[in-house]
Order: C-alpha cells, then structure tokens, then sequence
C-alpha cells in the first residue's frame, strides 16, 4: 500500500536504488537529530508518495535506528506532557487561593475537565470551549487514553509541533484529571500550595531535599493536615520523580554513547584508525569507496545479539576492515558474536553489502567472492553453510 505522506526530505544519509531500480532512501538517527522527517509507519521498507510532487519512492528505515528514535521520541513526547501538567497544577492552586468554598471550585474543575474529554458528558451551557477544540479533545481522549494509541512519529528533537499541541494538552488534562478525582473532597491546601511553588527551589538535588525536609518538620511541629494521607502520597511521588530526574541528569552525558552515530564518535580511542580506513583504497573492489564499506559494516557494532552484546567490537570490525578490503594478512581471523538462530540474520547483512555492490558500484554478479571473503576473515563459517542464506529475503528481521 502506497502511504500517502507531504513531507520529502530535503537531504537523505544515503539515497539508492535496488535491485529492481527503485529508488530507496535511507534514514538514520542522526538524520531525525538533523530535523529530517519520517514517514508515520514503522522500521523496514515502505512505499511513499508525495502528494505535492508525484514522486514515488521507498523509505528505508533501519531497525536499531527506528527503536531508538521512538524511545528518544516517547520521553520528549512525556517531558512535554509533564511540563503542561506542572502548569495546570500551578493556575489551579492560584485560583483555589481565591476560592471562597475549595469543595465547590474542586467539584467544577472536575466537572469541566470532564466535559472537555468525555463524550457521554453531551452539552454543558456552563462550560464555553471552542467547537473545534471540543471534539478535538474528546476524540484525542478516546484515542490515546482510552484505546491506549498513542502516537510519537511527529516528535521532533525540539518536541511537538504547534499543529500537535492538541496530543500534549490532552495527555496532561487526563493526569490532572486524574488528579484531581484524587483530592479529598474537604482539604485544606496551604502547605501543598507553597510545596508548588518550584521557583524557589534552585536545582533537582534542592528540590528532592526541600521537599523532605518541609514534610519532616510538618510531621515533627504536629502541622494539623485534613489531608495527611493524600499529602504524604504525593509528597512520596514527588521525591521519586525527582529522584529519577537527577539519576537522568547524571546520566545526561552517557546518553550519546547509547545511540547509534558515528564510530570516531562513540569509541574516540579509535578514531585515527577509523579515519586511515576510510581515506583508504578498498582493495577488495576499487569502486566502492573505504567509507561506505565502512557505514555499512558499523551497524555490528551497535546491534546486540540476543545475548546483549553486540556483533562485533569495534576492534574486532577495524581488524576485518584491514583484512578483507585492505589486504592485510597480518590481522588475524575474528569471530562473530552470535548465538543458535541468528546466522541467517548475520549472513543476511554481508548479502546486503553483495547487493549493495552489485546495484550501486557496478561489481559482477560473483556471491562466491563475497562468500568467499566472508569465510576468510571469519572463523567457524564454511561457504556450504552460508550459500543456502546468501539469498535475498531469507529472514524477516531487518538491520
């Protein structure tokens, strides 16, 4: 099926086309890093359109790639939400402040927020929201929460577009919905007021202490609290989500190695090695330059097997670099990591560089050569157990 998509991007990491001449373009991270858009569909190949020019293509989005750019999507999509929800929070105290009767100003945001989301609530006079908004709202509702569907692909590193606002605001109304349902119905809020009030509070690690000391000292001074129980619940939850904020923060700088980039990036030790090999004349077959050889080959040192680690060190890939493109007999025979099951999906990515070759860098039809350097820069392979595999389509998982 042809999807329907307006978006095109302007630069691709790599642009080809198959064996059947049709044209493939190929994303990775560092492409969504740079604000490239993705199609809304998932990993793999898939067919585009765009509506505005005519042009047909294919998309081609790696495996590994696309988890991580959904995961890195999911928590900017949830920082978002957060950050809306903080701010519901902060003009309902501010308007509770100026309540006369808390129970009743409680019970009428309840009652609002639930017009707002809820479809059985039908028409409310009381309530005055924009047509558009209503439905927006309640059919958003129905979809991400209740259905649970929630949607990342629009994320962008800089978070969600203005034609997608209505996603973040929905998922923040439903927390503070939920809330709010929460609330004891005769409460007074004093204290859990000044507990809000986060311009106080300098940084995370300020936050997490403040927080337990001002619940310490009302515990120690017996401050009476009608709502003892809700407030040690959430003050609970508070130190937890903080807890995890400064874990994330001291984490921050170790974000970038978990992410697939560029291997003089990820492993700097190697970076001359890696630079040498890419400037360098593929002897293997002097039409495809060191660096592409070299784009497709790293993926194996980011891939796990299904044993956690990945297929290949980076040392372990610069040695089969040296010693199948660059003729260098003095690097020993390396072994690949991978357990009972994967073989077909190890093989599969030497065949993608055999295909590669053949489609894009004019190389002869030979398997036997490719097979060939395959069995003799890697250990416990016989050309008899890869031929059966060396075949386009042998396994479903992609790279």
């Amino acid at each position: 099926m042809t999807l329907p998509y307006r978006l095109v991007s302007s630069r691709a990491m790599k642009e080809y086309k198959d064996q059947s001449g049709n044209l493939v373009r190929e994303f990775d991270y560092q492409d969504w890093r740079s604000g490239e858009p993705f199609g809304k569909h998932g990993p793999g190949k898939q067919l585009i359109e765009n509506l505005d020019t005519g042009e047909v293509y294919y998309e081609y989005v790696p495996g590994e790639h696309f988890r991580i750019i959904r995961k890195e999507q999911k928590r900017i999509y949830e920082q978002q939400v957060g950050v809306e929800y903080h701010d519901m929070r902060k003009i309902f105290f501010k308007h509770l402040e100026k309540s006369q009767d808390q129970e009743i100003f409680i019970n009428n945001e309840v009652e609002k927020i639930e017009f707002l989301l809820l479809r059985d609530k039908g028409k409310n006079t009381k309530f005055k929201f924009a047509v558009t908004k209503l439905s927006w709202c309640r059919k958003l509702y129905q979809e991400l929460i209740v259905n649970n569907n929630r949607k990342y692909h629009f994320i962008t590193p800089d978070g969600a577009p203005s034609e997608y606002r209505y996603y973040i605001e929905v998922e923040a109304l439903a927390q503070y919905l939920g809330w709010l349902r929460s609330l004891p119905k005769q409460t007074h809020f004093d204290f859990m007021q000044d507990m809000e009030e986060e311009g106080k509070i300098p940084d995370l690690q300020g936050k997490h202490d403040y927080h337990l000391n001002r619940w310490n000292n009302f515990q120690r001074y017996g401050f009476k609290l009608v709502a003892d129980t809700e407030y040690e619940r959430r003050n609970a939850q508070r130190r937890k989500v903080l807890s995890e904020l400064i874990e994330e923060k001291q984490k921050e700088e170790l974000r970038e190695s978990e992410v697939p980039t560029k291997l003089g990036q990820t492993k700097p030790n190697f970076s001359s090695e890696l630079s040498e090999i890419r400037n360098s004349e593929n002897q293997f077959w002097k039409g495809i330059p060191m660096g592409t050889v070299l784009r497709h080959f790293e993926i194996m040192t980011i891939t796990p097997s299904k044993n956690g680690k990945p297929f290949l060190s980076v040392e372990q890939l610069i040695s089969f670099l040296k010693k199948g493109f660059l003729n260098d007999s003095a690097q020993p025979m390396q072994k690949i990591n991978c357990i009972t099951g994967e073989k077909g999906f190890v093989i599969k990515r030497f065949y993608e560089f055999y295909d590669l070759a053949t489609s894009q860098f004019s190389h002869p039809q030979r398997k036997e050569n490719f097979i060939k350097m395959f069995t003799d820069c890697f250990d416990n392979w016989e050309p008899k157990s890869i031929e059966p595999f060396f075949k386009p389509n042998k396994t479903k998982n992609n790279w």
